[in-house]
């Protein structure tokens, strides 16, 4: 009796376990008629455009990426960025890891832009590869609120998190730099070792962070701040001045067909 209730018991398994293969076996079937759906096969391009239309890059660390559009038959503008091949046509700029177009030495290229079977060019200007301090106003601020930290459910609440406050969304870089400068004596930078910096630390999960990891130590992000802390974290506040415009690209986004993005 004893042994045909183990056997029993030992099918019950084995059933479950076929069972559950077959739910999953499913489950991913119908994930996979899910994407079928919500990504279209690509209609047939007529022309490709790319935004900016002409590239100028004015020190080392200027960087652009290129948004890439196709126009179909039926007058649709459809976002072939992910899949254009970009290629310089010379050696004055390269491409990055990241898909950023970088400069290598000064000079005027084109740079050779295919997708859906379709080319276009854009010319770029390298007019300088110098390398000048990083700037907290231009390059430090929109690294901390592209990360989030700026965020209200973040260090730019009302109150902070964790007793340490930020600006909401950086509206007040100064106020942010002495937050980050001098409050808790400095603390938040090793000035003399800037990878044991808490700012850098922390982000990276180095350290605990309640905020979670947000970018890694090969990023840009974090090249970025290092190199800011090694520089003496200056403050370029009252030098800088505030942007008088915004400029987004594509001007009108379409999304015209299912699954477009």
């Amino acid at each position: 009796m004893l042994c045909w209730k183990r056997c029993l018991s030992r099918l019950s398994r084995v059933a479950r376990v076929v069972l559950t293969g077959v739910s999953l076996s499913s489950a991913v079937s119908v994930r996979a008629a899910d994407d079928a759906v919500k990504k279209p096969a690509l209609p047939p391009v007529l022309s490709i455009f790319a935004q900016p239309a002409a590239i100028t890059l004015t020190d080392r660390r200027d960087a652009r990426a290129l948004v890439v559009t196709g126009r179909t038959q039926a007058g649709y503008a459809v976002d072939l960025s992910p899949l254009a091949k970009i290629t310089p046509q010379s050696g004055i700029v390269r491409l990055d890891a990241d898909g950023y177009l970088q400069p290598v030495k000064p000079g005027t290229t084109t740079l050779l832009v295919t997708a859906a079977g379709r080319t276009t060019r854009v010319p770029v200007t390298v007019t300088s590869v110098a390398s000048p301090p990083i700037s907290f106003v231009r390059e430090v601020m929109p690294v901390l609120s592209k990360v989030g930290c700026t965020q209200g459910t973040c260090h730019g609440s009302a109150k902070g998190k964790n007793g340490f406050k930020l600006s909401l969304r950086g509206y007040d870089p100064d106020f942010d730099y002495h937050a980050l400068v001098t409050d808790v004596a400095g603390r938040r930078f090793n000035r003399t070792d800037p990878a044991q910096s808490l700012m850098l630390l922390k982000p990276t999960l180095a350290v605990p962070h309640k905020g979670g990891m947000l970018f890694d130590s090969k990023s840009r992000y974090y090249n970025v701040l290092k190199t800011w802390i090694s520089e003496g974290v200056r403050s370029d506040t009252e030098i800088v001045k505030r942007a008088n415009r915004l400029e987004v690209v594509p001007a009108v986004p379409n999304v015209t067909l299912p699954g477009m993005t």
